[in-house]
């Protein structure tokens, strides 16, 4: 789980893994969709993947303030699963930080299999990545 903010700015809880496809998704009461991986999103299996997908989600969202996959009109859920699905995001133009974009881009891959931290090297490619150079892992 990780904790979101809603438009006004208010924390609500926002749950990683969910289990079922997006038309079911709509009925329960998830206040918050962005996080889900599009393998999530689409109903097919899936692992480790929709964890680091979330960990790309997270990152974006701490330094822009919203997900990189929201619906600016109304926050209607199924614009959100959409755009899960298309994998395609933009940057709100006040995030420069060259390094935040890279491993974010390389993080919400659509394509498990090429996504950052689901390669041979696993979550060692995330830790290892230039972004979190300052953080000491052991």
């Amino acid at each position: 789980m990780t904790i979101a903010r809603d438009h006004d700015g208010a924390p609500h809880h926002t749950f990683i893994a969910l289990p079922c496809a997006c038309p079911v998704l709509l009925v329960l009461p998830c206040p918050h969709l962005a996080p889900a991986a599009p393998e999530l999103v689409l109903g097919q299996g899936h692992y480790k993947g929709v964890d680091i997908w979330a960990i790309g989600v997270l990152l974006y969202e701490m330094v822009s303030g919203h997900s990189p996959f929201y619906d600016p009109v109304g926050g209607d859920q199924m614009v959100i699963c959409k755009n899960i699905v298309k994998g395609k995001f933009a940057w709100p133009g006040h995030v420069k930080d060259k390094e935040i974009k890279d491993i974010v881009a390389k993080i919400l891959v659509r394509n498990v299999t090429s996504r950052l931290g689901c390669r041979k090297d696993g979550i060692s490619e995330v830790m290892d990545h230039k972004f979190f150079d300052p953080l000491d892992w052991r």
